[in-house]
């Protein structure tokens, strides 16, 4: 059967581009590794993981820009739940898909 590259664009459109990543998927350690208190820093947003490690590491001006519109929202409800959640229920909230508290506002 000869390869078909609509449908495999297809099946990506389908399953994978457009939907939020909650999480990072990678090792985020090569940030304090590389720059310990950068002035500026550009990243792609992703789940918002390379921001946090950024201001955790000093960053001061951070531009961080992803394809995926809906990345912006899912950024935004981690840096709410983060800001108002300890660390337990963060976990619960946004790590733990398939556990009773996730994404469960009380």
């Amino acid at each position: 059967m000869p390869f078909k590259n609509s449908t495999l664009v297809s099946d990506i459109k389908n399953t994978v581009v457009g939907k939020p990543y909650l999480a990072t998927t990678q090792n985020l350690r090569y940030i304090q590794e590389l720059c310990s208190a950068p002035e500026k820093a550009f990243t792609i947003l992703g789940s918002g993981d390379s921001v946090f490690q950024l201001v955790y590491s000093g960053a001061k001006r951070i531009e961080a820009v992803d394809a995926n519109k809906e990345q912006f929202k899912a950024f935004s409800l981690r840096r709410a739940a983060i800001m108002a959640l300890e660390y337990k229920d963060f976990c619960d909230f946004l790590l733990r898909p398939y556990g009773k508290k996730f994404l469960i506002v009380i």
